[in-house]
């Protein structure tokens, strides 16, 4: 799965030059470990001590803390600004997403992009997965609704994209809204989709 993500990014992004990768919740490095193996140069965020012991070993720098605005801060100060930042399987589970989005932001550079992988909501009901509903899931994604949420940042939504895991989710990619990267045409029927439905 991984490793299908990496190769999608990369030429969705057109990855050619090397290019700084943040995993925020980047457990024991599997998925960048395929961006360093593509030249990239990586780093996890990880609050798990095992799961980071395990990145290192594989050579994942990693930093073993809960991401938050000190950790946003010392990252641009020690790395530079990221040019791709992932989140997968946990911005549903975060219980303050306006500051998690707020420091995300601080992060990203001027034409960097975000990617949050997660279930989507309008699977769930059509796949009835209710058993995906459960404390550790704060919220539940959706087009319509992370639209306007991520434009309270400066942040649009660039891109849309179906993966089959967890019972139907989405990768949901960002950009600043002054950013070069336009909107494809995947955010447009997805929205469309929603607002039939």
């Amino acid at each position: 799965h991984f490793k299908k993500y990496t190769q999608d990014v990369c030429k969705f992004l057109n990855f050619k030059k090397t290019k700084f990768i943040i995993d925020i919740g980047s457990n024991d490095g599997t998925l960048l470990s395929h961006f360093k193996k593509k030249k990239h140069k990586v780093l996890g965020v990880e609050p798990a001590f095992r799961a980071v012991s395990d990145a290192k070993k594989k050579g994942i720098k990693s930093i073993n803390e809960f991401f938050d605005k000190n950790i946003a801060n010392k990252i641009v100060k020690k790395y530079g600004y990221a040019d791709f930042i992932t989140i997968n399987n946990l911005f549903a589970n975060v219980d303050d997403l306006h500051s998690f989005t707020k420091n995300l932001e601080l992060l990203l550079s001027k034409e960097g992009i975000i990617a949050i992988e997660s279930s989507y909501l309008l699977d769930m009901i059509n796949n009835m997965v209710f058993d995906f509903i459960y404390h550790e899931h704060l919220s539940y994604l959706s087009i319509l609704p992370l639209r306007i949420f991520f434009k309270k940042f400066g942040l649009k939504l660039i891109r849309v994209q179906k993966i089959n895991t967890k019972g139907g989710s989405l990768r949901y990619y960002l950009a600043r809204e002054k950013s070069k990267w336009p909107v494809h045409n995947s955010v447009y029927i997805f929205k469309k989709t929603e607002s039939d439905f």
